[in-house]
């Protein structure tokens, strides 16, 4: 039986350098519909992470590159909920970069930790994203920073 615990807590979950990738599990319980948890206060999907902050971002044209900055204490989480993107991260000294793919047809999310640059490259025309911080003023903690493919 699907608990609120059950639902609140990745299926599976791979740490990274500068990420983190997770998979939620979906309630279908419904017919013609499904349900799929983005936070949970008492189950936090990142440990010390407190979403107080949450944005929908819609790119409509291809070529859009939405990001190219870093914040220096505001940690994010991305879910598509339209389309497809890319996330390009780079460690902002070593110069490392990780490359994560994410869809609207897979429950994931993806954390990106503070200080990490990173960019979004939209996969399809149009694209949906649900993102969820934990600074209401995160675009005052905002640093330009160009990712170069």
């Amino acid at each position: 039986m699907e608990t609120t615990a059950s639902l609140s807590m990745p299926m599976d979950k791979k740490e990274t350098d500068l990420a983190i990738l997770f998979e939620m599990p979906l309630r279908q319980g419904k017919p013609g519909r499904s349900l799929q948890v983005a936070w949970n206060e008492q189950l936090p999907i990142i440990e010390g992470m407190s979403a107080k902050y949450f944005s929908i971002l819609r790119t409509t044209a291809s070529g859009t590159r939405p990001g190219n900055h870093f914040h220096t204490i505001t940690k994010e989480i991305y879910y598509v909920l339209k389309g497809g993107i890319e996330v390009i991260l780079e460690h902002r000294e070593t110069k490392k970069q990780e490359r994560f793919f994410l869809s609207a047809k897979r429950s994931q999310g993806l954390y990106i930790r503070p200080g990490v640059a990173h960019v979004i490259v939209p996969s399809t025309e149009s694209t949906t994203i649900l993102v969820v911080t934990d600074n209401p003023d995160m675009y005052k903690d905002e640093f330009k920073y160009e990712i170069a493919n």
